[in-house]
């Protein structure tokens, strides 16, 4: 009897194994195999962990009456009617945020005391400067409400990178209306505008 040609001779599909996995077979798993792993790799790696929360001080915010008809006992009153003070309610929107941790006030007022300071005598960012080193603190912020009218009312704030001895971010803005109602979301804005720029290099 004569053999089939391919027989005779060997030819690939006689020596093809069993299994039915031939060599280009494997080698093309193979690589599969490296660029799943190679992606997993440089996913991880683009997973950088959160950076850790920075400290703020937020020192007591000014209030300025400048209406026909000041009233500063007035004034705090109404605002006392949102149900926190200006630096409340700016140190709880700030800390919603997750990037920072709000030293305690009676610290922040510690510190001014330590600097022979109030509030008032401490708005220009070399003073902020000083008091966020005295403090151990990465951010101090300070501000003030100024009231124009019964209606028509200005907020101020100012953060200072304490490290490198810097205004981080300065802003104002108008609010018209019902201050007990607006301050709340007032500085929920001006917390808002602060934390997008520390964000940035």
């Amino acid at each position: 009897l004569r053999l089939r040609k391919g027989a005779e001779r060997g030819s690939p599909r006689a020596r093809q194994p069993a299994s039915g996995v031939g060599p280009a077979t494997a080698v093309s798993r193979s690589f599969v195999a490296i660029a799943v792993l190679a992606g997993v790799v440089v996913a991880a790696a683009g997973m950088s962990p959160r950076p850790p929360a920075r400290s703020v001080a937020v020192v007591a915010f000014l209030v300025v009456d400048v209406s026909g008809r000041p009233d500063v006992g007035a004034m705090r009153a109404r605002l006392a009617e949102s149900g926190m003070s200006a630096e409340g309610w700016l140190a709880t929107h700030l800390a919603a945020t997750g990037e920072y941790t709000i030293l305690d006030p009676s610290r922040v007022a510690a510190g001014l005391a330590y600097l022979g300071l109030d509030p008032g005598r401490c708005q220009d960012p070399s003073c902020l400067v000083d008091l966020g080193r005295a403090l151990g603190v990465d951010r101090v912020v300070a501000g003030r409400v100024s009231k124009l009218s019964n209606l028509i009312w200005f907020l101020y704030g100012t953060m200072v990178d304490v490290p490198r001895g810097q205004v981080r971010y300065r802003d104002e803005f108008e609010l018209k209306g019902n201050i007990a109602d607006l301050l709340p979301k007032g500085m929920l804005a001006l917390a808002r505008r602060l934390a997008a720029s520390d964000s940035l290099p």
